[in-house]
């Protein structure tokens, strides 16, 4: 008993530490502009929200290899997800919105087509899209992300990003990075 309360201790502990030091990190690498800081908060629920959408993926496939991912951010905040994959089978092709842990506008399409020969994307060895959006966000100053991608490009996994509202102006960005790195592929700006 006494050895399990002491590694529930050290646990909290540990959390209570990681907790007051990780926000600090983020902020310092930021710029202290209102429109990243508003971003930043958000980009957890859309770590959430893909989880989510890929749990429910994986439940209707079990054995299903992802090709495609692209999200959304919607005027209301929710996102609309889309991923496709393929097994054995055929191709799958799903798309939902989430808003927090409220899933609507679900669409679930099939095609028994196999000849699909796109790249499955790995993704237990990329960046996590939150660590993704944060390079985007170091590299470019400020804005608003409103669109992920990823997909195989070029033999190599990619996550390419749409931003708005890019330093405080009305410009676009579209910034491309090594999933697996997060090395800076390609910077395009829409002007």
């Amino acid at each position: 008993m006494k050895k399990t309360m002491k590694q529930s201790l050290l646990l909290s502990m540990s959390v209570l530490t990681l907790g007051a030091v990780f926000p600090t990190s983020v902020l310092a690498q930021t710029e202290s502009s209102e429109v990243v800081s508003e971003h930043e908060m958000a980009v957890s629920d859309l770590q959430s929200a893909l989880d989510l959408a890929l749990e429910l993926f994986f439940e209707q496939v079990p054995d299903i290899g992802v090709t495609y991912i692209d999200i959304d951010l919607k005027e209301d905040g929710s996102y609309k997800i889309d991923l496709q994959g393929y097994n054995a089978e055929g191709e799958y092709d799903y798309e939902l919105r989430v808003a927090g842990e409220e899933i609507s506008d679900e669409e679930f399409d099939f095609d028994d087509d196999d000849d699909d020969d796109d790249e499955i994307l790995d993704l237990d060895n990329y960046l996590s899209i939150d660590e993704i959006t944060q390079i985007a966000l170091d590299t470019i100053g400020s804005g608003k992300v409103t669109d992920w991608t990823l997909e195989y490009d070029d033999d190599r996994p990619e996550w390419h990003l749409e931003l708005d509202e890019v330093n405080g102006d009305d410009d676009d960005v579209e910034i491309t990075l090594h999933a697996e790195t997060g090395e800076v592929l390609e910077l395009d700006d829409d002007d």
